[in-house]
């Protein structure tokens, strides 16, 4: 062997047990966090099929358990899910179900099915990122947008829908995805 092949060697195997160790300190949450994720979404599976619910165009956000909250005596479930469309997330439109003793009981929040929109955005994310900002920072100049928090989804509300851009830092700004247009505006003060 020549010592440029074991040099480069030592240095992959150096990387590798840097990888491993780094891995290992935060291991043990990442690996938990994966187990919960595999053990809710099989609970949430398990619910669902035994009352024969549908999960299409739902997204998973999260389950809470009496024993989650340290009640025992009524054996509640709720699950909660973003609503999509195309793998798009329908603008605040979750949905809430819930569970008693395994049944399904009622859920809150209108189940949005049938859409028929284009998902491909005429108003480029750049551009939507600029006319959120400008259209923010006259209703809040306090609140900071971070361009990465900038989505793309489905904007459905009084049975208008359309393909739409909000940002996760301040929802209350919608921006049409086909014309840039405002669709919703809201300064997010209850008075």
């Amino acid at each position: 062997m020549s010592n440029q092949f074991i040099e480069k060697s030592k240095v992959k195997i150096l990387f590798i047990l840097l990888f491993l160790s780094i891995f290992l300190i935060d291991g043990c949450q990442v690996e938990k966090d994966i187990v919960k994720d595999f053990e809710e979404n099989a609970r949430v599976k398990e619910l669902f099929n035994k009352n024969d619910l549908s999960l299409k165009n739902l997204k998973f956000d999260s389950i809470v358990e009496e024993k989650d909250l340290g009640i025992n005596h009524l054996n509640l479930t709720i699950i909660r899910f973003t609503q999509e469309y195309k793998g798009l997330p329908i603008y605040a439109r979750q949905i809430i179900y819930h569970f008693n003793e395994g049944k399904f009981d009622k859920s809150y929040g209108e189940r949005i099915d049938n859409l028929n929109i284009d998902v491909n955005p005429r108003v480029t994310k750049n551009s939507a990122i600029r006319i959120i900002k400008e259209r923010v920072n006259i209703l809040r100049p306090d609140i900071e947008i971070k361009d990465e928090k900038t989505i793309l989804g489905v904007f459905n509300l009084d049975q208008d829908t359309e393909l739409a851009y909000w940002n996760l830092d301040f929802q209350y700004v919608v921006i049409s995805a086909v014309d840039g247009e405002a669709l919703y505006e809201f300064n997010g003060i209850y008075t």
